[in-house]
């Protein structure tokens, strides 16, 4: 349930954004998401996604970590990566605010 600017609604969602890092030296890319109405943020590795008998095997769900928390109140709709800078850009819902993160330091609060 939220509650922004006294309009006051609850909502429903699955992933809403997801963002590509550069490839690595190995070619690996990383994708980060996350949905609207969490603090948190995750990553996974593409080539898992781009595996299908990987990504059906029992034990590959431990390939999706989760970057961090963000913090309260930082539900993000959209979210941009600045490839040249490695930062994630994100609207904030609930601060009706603009926040980055600099995705080679832990997430938190502290680094949002």
């Amino acid at each position: 349930e939220f509650d922004n600017l006294g309009f006051n609604y609850q909502w429903h969602d699955g992933i809403l954004a997801m963002m590509l890092t550069p490839p690595q030296v190995d070619g690996e890319k990383t994708m980060h998401f996350y949905s609207m109405t969490s603090v948190h943020q995750f990553r996974v590795p593409t080539s898992l996604l781009k595996n299908q008998t990987a990504l059906e095997a029992p034990l590959s769900f431990k390939q999706f970590q989760v970057d961090g928390y963000r913090g309260a109140n930082t539900q993000a709709t959209i979210g941009v990566f600045d490839p040249n800078h490695d930062i994630i850009y994100y609207a904030l819902l609930m601060k009706n605010g603009v926040a980055c993160w600099d995705i080679h330091k832990r997430l938190s609060p502290y680094s949002f």
